[in-house]
């Protein structure tokens, strides 16, 4: 309790003393919610984009505090705030539940003040504060699941289907921690994975994932099409040549993620790697190692 309320002091102090300036995309998903309260637009991707759900998440969000409040910075950051401080809770209850106490509060001061995620933690994008909470959520239902094992009903899969498919509407690329989380669930209960259960969280993963399959639908797929050429097209370097996935992948893994662990990241790419994220990154790579093996 301490600790989320001197979370709470914090982010409010931030946000109404160096919050006070938007991003060219916060702006955009802000005026996406100035259209929505004015009911001249409601729009299921960030404007511009056959895909970016979270942009529109966001906005319908902003929307409300427009309503409530009037359309400012600090309405529209706050929404992102208070997702944030839900995240945290999550973040406690799912580690006190399957961990213990001493683990829930070390891995909630992590989360509450590790340099890059405080940083997202007030960026309205459009996709990523939500995906914090979402990804927890699909860890912590997943867990529900193999906890439980041949005892998890069905509204057990029907959590997990629905907060997969809303929050692959707002950002594919929680992919990356779904499938392996899926992959654990299968082999985790084996035998017991009845086909009932799969079916619900099937169906209720496509209620999640509606807006986008509505927008295929009406768009001759405009959306998988954008994204399955993104994929094998990802990204090209100074002299217009297409990396190859492989690469990017790679580049991912020995360049993007030692950067996520320093303390400068995410608005302006830098070209050159900090050192301090090489170190924490390097410690990570071994901590996980050791509990892997």
């Amino acid at each position: 309790m301490i600790l989320l309320l001197i979370v709470v002091v914090v982010r409010i102090t931030i946000l109404v003393t160096a919050q006070t300036h938007v991003h060219s995309d916060e702006a955009v998903i802000g005026l996406m919610g100035k259209h929505i309260t004015e009911g001249n637009s409601f729009p299921l991707f960030f404007y511009g984009q056959p895909f970016n759900g979270g942009g529109a998440f966001e906005a319908y969000l902003a929307a409300i505090a427009f309503l409530i409040f009037s359309p400012g910075v600090i309405e529209l950051k706050a929404v992102i705030v208070i997702l944030s401080i839900i995240t945290l809770i999550a973040v406690y209850l799912f580690t006190d539940k399957y961990w213990d106490r001493k683990t829930a509060i070390i891995a909630s001061i992590l989360y509450a003040f590790f340099p890059t995620l405080v940083k997202w933690n007030f960026q309205v994008r459009g996709g990523y504060a939500e995906n914090n909470l979402i990804a927890i959520l699909i860890i912590y239902f997943a867990f529900e699941i193999i906890s439980k094992n041949s005892e998890a009903k069905w509204n057990d899969y029907l959590r997990l289907g629905f907060v997969t498919g809303f929050g692959l509407w707002c950002t594919e690329l929680l992919a990356l921690i779904i499938l392996p989380v899926f992959f654990f669930v299968i082999i985790s209960l084996r035998k017991n994975l009845k086909v009932s259960n799969i079916v619900v969280c099937f169906f209720t993963a496509c209620i999640g994932y509606a807006p986008s399959i509505y927008s295929n639908l009406t768009t001759s797929g405009k959306q998988w099409r954008t994204l399955i050429d993104y994929m094998l097209n990802f990204g090209s370097s100074d002299s217009a040549s297409a990396t190859s996935l492989i690469d990017t992948v790679i580049r991912i893994i020995t360049f993007e993620l030692p950067r996520f662990f320093s303390a400068d990241t995410v608005l302006t790419y830098k070209p050159d790697l900090p050192l301090s994220g090489g170190i924490f990154y390097t410690g990570f790579i071994i901590t996980l190692l050791y509990i892997i093996i």
